[in-house]
């Protein structure tokens, strides 16, 4: 049945983008290369809804507090160089699995997803508000201790994480304003690449029209490679904040009806964790 699912779900992206019309592209900037991202975008996240998997590393150039810097929203430092892998993998009914673990070695800094007998969420100690996690904490769970049977979701500290776990994952497949490219990017281009990919390149300035008028970030490289398909197939972006330095992103992602981990170990019950 699982099987037959992933088919279904990929045959459905495809019909996203043949319904969407992503067209050909070429070697162009301006006007085209913006149409183009325009099309890829709307493809990519029509397609993601219908199931996807995400791996993104980011590289730290200096120390830094992950809370503040990535996306799920975990506990957690990282010294200058660091680097961290976080996984994303979400279903159209709403399953999730995420981490976070540190590059090399994989050590799990953080996770969370949603059980899929119960339904019911799940996260580890470290992605939980300060309250929880100072109860679950009394009860004996260390930081990477997964909490499961979550009856309040509140718990966790990352409302997008169980509300809007799509959300998450589209923020680690397109690069920062891609849905909003001409009030976004500066510059953008395209390119056909020799293995038949094609390459979305661009620059995003500091404080663009597209935000809240507080991202003083400046994002002098950002890429996009296109699969045939006309979807998204990995992305590439650089960015520099004051006071924060140099953050390093590279994600790649697959379409379709994913299968969902489980809660990580060790574990312990959210009766246990919070009292009943």
């Amino acid at each position: 049945m699982g099987g037959l699912k992933w088919v279904s779900a990929l045959v459905g992206a495809t019909a996203v983008v043949a319904a969407l019309g992503v067209p050909s592209a070429s070697a162009d900037s301006g006007p085209a290369a913006l149409a183009y991202l325009t099309t890829v975008d709307r493809a990519t996240r029509a397609a993601a809804a219908t199931g996807v998997d995400v791996v993104q590393i980011v590289r730290f150039s200096r120390r830094s507090d992950l809370a503040l810097t990535v996306e799920p929203t975990v506990r957690g430092t990282v010294p200058a160089g660091a680097k961290v892998r976080i996984h994303v993998t979400v279903n159209p009914d709403s399953a999730f699995y995420m981490s976070v673990r540190r590059q090399p070695g994989s050590r799990l800094i953080g996770s969370t997803g949603r059980e899929t007998a119960t339904a019911l969420p799940w996260a580890t100690v470290s992605m939980l508000y300060p309250g929880p996690a100072a109860r679950a904490r009394r009860a004996g769970a260390t930081e990477r201790t997964a909490i499961t049977g979550i009856v309040n979701p509140d718990a966790i500290a990352d409302y997008w994480v169980v509300n809007e776990p799509l959300q998450t994952a589209l923020r680690m497949i397109l690069p920062p304003y891609s849905g909003d490219q001409e009030e976004g990017w500066r510059t953008v281009a395209t390119s056909v690449r020799a293995d038949g990919t094609t390459l979305i390149s661009g620059t995003i300035a500091a404080r663009p029209a597209a935000s809240d008028g507080e991202d003083n970030c400046v994002r002098p490289l950002v890429e996009i490679v296109v699969g045939a398909s006309g979807l998204a197939q990995s992305s590439h972006w650089r960015e520099t904040c004051p006071g924060e330095g140099t953050r390093e992103y590279w994600s790649t992602m697959t379409y379709g009806v994913q299968p969902i981990q489980p809660p990580t170990n060790p574990q312990m019950t959210g009766v246990r964790a919070f009292g009943g």
